[in-house]
């Protein structure tokens, strides 16, 4: 007999065809998906309606912040880098370099087994419109010494939000986890 070229186990052509298809789709995409992010990135405009999205309070956002966020996306290459990951977001692709790194549920598997005891501060803003906080009180909830901090007055950056207000809860929470802190309040795995 002879079997020709496509038995066993490969996948054969139609798989070839598909994956140098899918292939030739991300390499045309990628020139004018990488000039798009060029020209937005370019926009102070673009990055502070972007960035106030993320704000609780957008108001709060100044220039050197946008300016701050604006500098990675001057390096070269930025542009195409953003497009390959949003080309890789929207394939559901998982880069070569990531072969081997978790799943993000294995991530969460690994956090809340019961032998995960490391205290662990979540802080969240309650008017985050990026995560909704009920994803940190659900982690919160699973994982055996966590504690987390709802700020009702902060959205997705409550370190930039209420810096002060953050490094307190930060503060308080190694007083009481580290040695000689009070270990018994290290992780509640209670909404505060």
């Amino acid at each position: 007999g002879g079997g020709g070229g496509g038995g066993g186990g490969g996948g054969g052509v139609g798989a070839w065809c598909v994956s140098a298809l899918s292939s030739l789709l991300r390499a045309a995409a990628m020139a004018p998906l990488a000039l798009l992010v060029r020209s937005l990135s370019a926009s102070g405009r673009f990055w502070r309606r972007g960035l106030g999205g993320a704000y609780f309070d957008p108001s709060l956002l100044t220039a050197d912040q946008v300016r701050r966020y604006r500098w990675p996306a001057a390096v070269r290459g930025a542009d195409r880098g953003v497009a390959a990951f949003v080309i890789a977001q929207a394939c559901g692709a998982r880069p070569a370099e990531l072969a081997d790194a978790p799943t993000d549920g294995q991530v969460w598997e690994a956090l809340c087994a019961p032998s995960f005891t490391v205290p662990t501060l979540l802080l969240h803003g309650a008017a985050d419109a990026l995560v909704p906080a009920a994803v940190s009180r659900t982690l919160a909830a699973r994982m055996p010494a966590a504690s987390l901090v709802e700020l009702p007055r902060s959205g997705h950056v409550p370190h930039e939000e209420e810096p002060a207000r953050v490094a307190a809860e930060i503060d308080a929470f190694l007083a009481r986890c580290l040695p000689g802190g009070e270990r018994a309040g290290c992780g509640s795995g209670a909404a505060a």
